[in-house]
């Protein structure tokens, strides 16, 4: 059966999710993350508001919608599985955020293509 994480929704499917579910989901949504965020600080258009801080606003979209449910779903209904999966996700969040020395040197440019357009 397909990853219903992976897969466009509109409202969250519930009843196909599986726990298994989201790790693979948050580990495939952080990759694509990146890749926008790539895309933004090696873009060699002059800096603009909207090709840096309005496509940096829209990065990640899909990242956050399957960790708020994850969380959502640790809140309202916790378990063992469930706890595992969440220091799993927190190692995995920290590990693709500030860590390794490629997301220092995005974060870098980023910040040099803000000072660059004035933001």
């Amino acid at each position: 059966m397909k990853n219903p994480l992976l897969t466009p929704f509109d409202t969250a499917p519930f009843s196909k999710i599986k726990n298994e579910n989201f790790s693979p989901a948050i580990k495939h949504f952080i990759k694509v993350t990146k890749s926008e965020i790539d895309k933004i600080t090696t873009n060699n258009q002059d800096p603009t508001f909207n090709n840096t801080i309005v496509a940096l606003d829209i990065t990640g979209k899909e990242l956050d919608r399957v960790t708020s449910i994850f969380f959502n779903l640790n809140s309202a209904e916790t378990n063992d599985e469930i706890q595992k999966i969440v220091q799993e996700v927190s190692a995995m969040r920290k590990t693709e955020r500030g860590d390794r020395s490629d997301d220092k040197r995005s974060e870098t440019a980023m910040e040099d293509r803000k000072r660059q357009g004035y933001f």
